[in-house]
């Protein structure tokens, strides 16, 4: 196949462009964003199909962004006919496809496809289109690879053979998979090996199973006596356990106290507490007042240049707040110094042209001026052209009556000579002619002599400029200049206001500032600027550097006085509190708080006993008393409870023992029941090996059947893998100007230097392995070129390449530009300078 045109309706950035290309070494140049790689996509996405949306292939899609057109039309030759391909949107993902001989001839996408077998897009980018990028596939590449691209290609039909031997290896694999743990087989190995490691303890836990049961029933019988003593023992510590808590109860009642009269209300108690807590608070807060007032007092806010600055807060402020307009005034003098100069230099430079400046003329002026010039200039004309017509009559009246009188004389002679009537006539006629010229021009000869030499229409209108002039101080200038100047007039006047004006502005800007300077001279103690400028600057910074210290020193001001006004304020209360809290006392009859707490909580304490004796003895019947009255004291009735309570543990550790053993035997019992009876399980062993034997078969027959696909087609493309070693060889050679004798292909590839030394791929350099990756591809290509002929497609795929070796790869693709088509795409410029404008498309011009 060699592609010879390429025209494109919509693709990236490509729109309605058209290529027609060499059908043997064509290179295409451009630098980045000139749409090489978008052109490599379009070729490949034409000829086998549009890219899908999905993950990374979005990118490839090249969707045009300002035309609806997607798609084109790739034109090639194959095998002595040629075809035309186009491909645009259309329902499916692939796009829709036009396949058609160049005569029009309409062919099927049936067709199609059996041009280009048995290339497919993968094999077409691993095989015959590579960039920089894929160049790095050299670090990886086997000699399996290479084996799999030749089965695919290597025969008439291999990619049907492939296909089904594809097909054989998914059913296999769907049957058994080495390490699988989905596939059915691999299911129905894992639970053979499951039955027989049941039918194994089956046998073995048999005799185990009866025995379990045994032992359970006699562990069952114990258990059941047990929790009989359990009930009876556990009533006996409940009633000891009673009788325990009431036996101090018991010994209360046989004790008659005499209880004192109540002194105290509830609120006695309420009224102190109250009076209590309040003291309490004021005086807390006092303390915490006074420890915080006394850290405000003790902690220094101020350096000397702090102190400094508060002493002198006031001013500060007030120039800080100035500086906004000092700075203006500073930059207004410094403009509108600028500007008297410039106007200054303007206004003396008129003077100097023109020494005493006249005052401009007003609108009305410059239109009477105008008049007078306009009638000047026309009367002026009209003199000329008057000088002029006379000059010219002049000439002509000296020669007319000469001329006029000899007309008449010829006339006479006629009139005379002549004997015939007609002849005399016309001589009469002739000199009457005469006679009446001559005396027109004498007459029109003596006028013209007689007119005034000057016209007093211009004399009017001289002497009108002449008093103008001197009314206006222009007397000294040229008439025809009068108007010109005004521009220049009217622009000093304009110059002497706008000075006037700059002076006085600038005379403000410098009270403005010699005002500040005067009115914070004070403050260059601590300031103590260069000059204004830097004065300035100081004091802003001055200002920004204390700005917080006042804030703190403000806020620690405000927190003291308040503070204090709260020290004052609690301090009052607490005087008013402690004077209320001792006449509380003395009303309820005690000295202080202390001594009320102790006879109140006395009074409670009484009030609490009675209380419960009343309460108790109510709970305790007549027959606890009687059963309490036996024992002669507490000691002898805990120890009596002390013993049943560990006679009632040891019975609980002993149930609790046997049930554990019998839930133990239970879970072993179950354990052996699932596992099924020996013959069921046998019997499910038999029907699942059964089973298998069926799937092994099936597996068998799929798995071999791939294998001796894979290994026909091997043997009948292997005759071509030492051609291919063989012929890279050659090319590597040219490539690395024989540094590189061999190439060596077994699991891995290695290559042969001249000096017989071994290296790996991944020991050689960048460029070099891409080399070796250039040549096994070139190699690949020539020996299958009866098989298989599309064009190769390389996007900057030598950037690592030094020049020499860039150089023999180019004269190595015009060498097998004879046999498959090469496109080379290049940012490298110097393939410009190599090749003339009909090898070479320039993007870049496009």
């Amino acid at each position: 196949m060699r592609i010879t045109e390429i025209q494109i309706d919509g693709f990236g950035k490509w729109q309605s462009t058209n290529f027609e290309l060499s059908p043997e070494l064509q290179i295409f140049f451009g630098s980045n964003e000139s749409g090489k790689s978008t052109l490599t996509q379009f070729i490949i996405s034409v000829i086998f199909g549009f890219q899908n949306h999905l993950g990374k292939n979005k990118y490839l899609q090249y969707i045009p962004k300002n035309t609806a057109s997607y798609g084109g039309v790739i034109v090639f030759e194959h095998k002595g006919e040629t075809y035309r391909l186009k491909r645009t949107k259309g329902k499916k993902v692939a796009g829709k496809i036009e396949f058609s001989t160049l005569d029009g001839e309409k062919l099927t996408e049936d067709e199609l496809n059996e041009v280009l077998a048995p290339m497919n897009e993968t094999l077409f980018r691993t095989l015959f289109s590579f960039s920089q990028t894929d160049l790095n596939q050299i670090f990886d590449l086997s000699k399996n690879d290479i084996d799999a691209a030749l089965q695919q290609m290597g025969t008439v039909g291999s990619s049907q053979w492939l296909d089904l031997a594809k097909n054989f290896d998914k059913s296999a694999g769907q049957i058994y998979k080495d390490g699988g743990q989905v596939p059915t087989l691999n299911v129905k190995l894992n639970h053979r090996q499951e039955l027989i490691n049941k039918i194994n303890t089956a046998k073995q836990d048999y005799n185990r199973y009866h025995q379990l049961v045994t032992d359970n029933d006699k562990d069952v019988a114990e258990q059941v006596k047990i929790v009989d003593q359990l009930a009876e023992i556990r009533k006996q510590e409940q009633q000891l356990d009673q009788l325990n808590r009431l036996m101090p109860i018991f010994e209360k009642l046989k004790i008659n106290e005499t209880n004192e009269a109540i002194k105290f209300t509830s609120n006695d108690e309420i009224e102190v507490n109250q009076s209590e807590i309040q003291i309490n608070e004021l005086q807390n807060g006092i303390t915490q007042n006074q420890t915080q007032l006394k850290v405000i007092n003790d902690k220094k806010f101020t350096s000397a240049k702090q102190q400094f600055y508060f002493d002198h807060l006031a001013d500060f402020d007030a120039a800080y707040r100035e500086i906004p307009t000092v700075k203006q005034a500073v930059s207004s003098r410094e403009q509108l110094m600028d500007e008297i100069q410039r106007v200054s230099n303007a206004v003396n430079e008129i003077k100097a042209k023109y020494g005493q400046v006249p005052e401009p003329l007003s609108e009305a002026q410059q239109a009477q001026l105008d008049k007078l010039l306009t009638q000047k200039s026309q009367i002026s004309e009209q003199q000329d052209v008057i000088v002029q017509t006379r000059s010219a009559s002049q000439k002509k009246s000296s020669q007319l009556p000469l001329v006029f009188a000899i007309v008449g004389l010829v006339g006479l002679v006629t009139a005379v000579l002549v004997s015939s009537f007609i002849g005399r006539s016309i001589g009469i006629v002739v000199m009457i002619i005469g006679v009446i010229g001559w005396y027109i021009n004498s007459h029109q000869t003596s006028i013209n002599t007689n007119e005034p030499k000057k016209n007093q229409d211009l004399v009017d209108v001289e002497n009108e400029l002449q008093q103008f002039g001197q009314d206006n101080g222009f007397a000294s200038f040229p008439q025809n200049q009068w108007l010109a100047i005004q521009y220049e007039l009217n622009n000093y006047v304009n110059f002497t206001h706008q000075l006037a004006k700059f002076e006085n502005e600038l005379s403000d800007d410098e009270l403005i500032i010699d005002n500040f300077i005067t009115k914070y001279a004070n403050l260059d103690s601590w300031i103590d600027g260069d000059d204004l400028a830097s004065s300035i600057v100081k004091i802003e910074e001055y200002h920004g550097e204390q700005s917080t210290a006042v804030e703190n020193y403000r806020n620690a001001k405000e927190k003291s006085r308040l503070l204090t006004e709260q020290i004052e304020q609690q301090t009052e209360k607490l005087k008013q509190a402690q004077l209320q809290q001792r006449i509380l006392l003395q009303k309820i009859g005690v000295a202080n708080v202390a001594e009320f707490k102790v006879k109140y909580q006395s009074q409670l304490d009484e009030v609490n006993e009675n209380a419960e004796q009343t309460a108790l003895a109510n709970q305790i019947n007549p027959e606890q008393q009687r059963q309490l009255a036996e024992y002669r004291n507490a000691g002898e009735l805990q120890t009596e409870l002390q013993n049943s309570r560990e006679q009632l543990n040891t019975l609980t550790i002993n149930r609790d023992n046997i049930e554990s053993e019998i839930n133990r035997r239970n879970f072993e019992i179950n354990a052996i029941a699932q596992n099924g009876l020996l013959t069921e399980l046998t019997q499910d062993l038999a029907d699942l090996e059964a089973e298998i034997n069926e799937l092994a078969g099936k597996w068998l027959k799929a798995h071999f059947s791939s294998l001796w696909i894979n290994q026909t087609l091997q043997a009948a493309s292997q005759d071509r893998f030492p051609q291919i070693v063989q012929q890279a060889k050659r090319y590597f050679q040219l490539l690395t100007n024989n540094h590189y004798q061999d190439i060596v292909v077994d699991e891995l590839i290695k290559v042969v230097d001249n000096t017989n030394t071994e290296f790996e791929v991944g020991e050689l350099s960048q460029g070099t392995a891409e080399q070796l990756y250039v040549a096994l591809r070139f190699g690949f290509s020539t020996v299958m070129n009866q098989e298989i002929n599309f064009p190769f497609i390389i996007d900057d795929g030598f950037v690592n390449f030094d020049n020499i070796r860039k150089n023999r790869t180019i004269e190595l693709l015009k060498e097998l530009s004879k046999q498959n088509q090469v496109i080379y795409f290049t940012a490298d410029d110097r393939i410009l300078r190599m090749y003339n404008n009909e090898q070479v498309i320039n993007l870049d011009e496009k």
